[in-house]
């Protein structure tokens, strides 16, 4: 018999918060999810990150579970953008999970907000 798969969601977090080279340079969220996941498929994480001017090359890590997913090289100046990187596969599992945002290159203030994951539930 075929496994069956489900498109769902968890908002992780609906509020903005800020990690800069000047000050908190890194904001960990948990969240927590019911069975089925950790499948052989990939998850999205979406959320907006907005850059303050004067950033001068900043790079933004995220890691899952304290395994990182990304490091994006990001544009000097202000910027608002949506953004949906990749998690891999295996990286979520049943329970207490972690996402981590960190500044982790140049200069500069972020504000990450309205983070969402994507994922595939083993029904």
């Amino acid at each position: 018999m075929a496994m069956l798969f489900v498109a769902d969601y968890n908002l992780i977090r609906d509020s903005a918060f800020t990690i800069s080279t000047s000050g908190n340079t890194a904001q960990q969220l948990e969240f927590k999810l019911d069975f089925g996941v950790g499948s052989t498929h990939p998850s999205i994480v979406a959320f907006v990150l907005s850059a303050q001017a004067g950033n001068l090359s900043p790079a933004l890590s995220i890691k899952v579970n304290g395994t990182e997913q990304r490091s994006l090289k990001l544009p000097d100046g202000a910027f608002v953008t949506g953004l949906q990187p990749v998690i891999g596969p295996r990286q979520l599992h049943q329970g207490a999970n972690t996402i981590e945002f960190s500044i982790a290159g140049g200069t500069g203030t972020l504000e990450v907000s309205d983070v969402v994951l994507h994922y595939q539930r083993e029904m």
